[in-house]
């Protein structure tokens, strides 16, 4: 199906879930749909792989977001989405939900909901969501970054910890300064080690 196609639908399904005419899997399914179409348009105008390992990719969706109203979706419905329509997860997901009772599809409608009971029921453990924190200080100056310890944890929250014991070390060694630092990593980088 065409992305303009799916995008319109999924918008759609929201209205209605919006006005509480339509609270089913299908009409998520629909919504989560429409902005994996979005990722996929923008993927293929900025060349890009991935949006999430750019700072380019992560600033063009959140336009794409407020320009198509998909910022009208909440955050966490949107991360739980993702994650129902990985490929991994999607038919596994899907196939459970069908052998669910009226009942329960009636309860079980908003995507965490989905997401969280169907982890329960088919025995994976759900993990806490555990924190990893780091502190490092220069003089008065601190750096705290905290992690989310999960197994689908975003990988950039990783290189943005990189990024700063990167600045944190730099700034240790030759002072403040972006100049300076930048210098001392590419001494670095050309430095051949053993």
């Amino acid at each position: 199906m065409d992305n303009e196609i799916l995008i319109s639908e999924g918008l759609r399904a929201f209205a209605l879930i919006k006005r509480n005419a339509q609270r089913n899997f299908d009409a998520w399914l629909a919504v989560g749909r429409g902005l994996e179409a979005g990722s996929t348009v923008l993927m293929r105008r900025l060349k890009l792989n991935a949006l999430d390992d750019s700072e380019v990719g992560r600033k063009a969706y959140n336009v794409w977001l407020k320009q198509s109203g998909y910022n009208a979706v909440p955050s966490e419905a949107r991360r739980i989405l993702r994650r129902i329509l990985d490929p991994e997860h999607r038919l596994k997901i899907e196939e459970w939900y069908g052998r669910l009772t009226e009942k329960q599809r009636l309860r079980w409608n908003h995507p965490s909901t989905i997401w969280t009971n169907w982890r329960r029921e088919a025995g994976n453990v759900i993990p806490k969501r555990d924190r990893l924190l780091v502190t490092m200080s220069i003089g008065s100056g601190s750096v705290i970054r905290k992690i989310r310890a999960e197994p689908d944890v975003l990988d950039h929250e990783y290189i943005a910890l990189a990024a700063d014991i990167v600045r944190f070390l730099a700034e240790r060694k030759c002072g403040r300064g972006k100049t300076k630092i930048m210098q001392a990593v590419n001494h670095q980088l050309k430095t051949p080690h053993a």
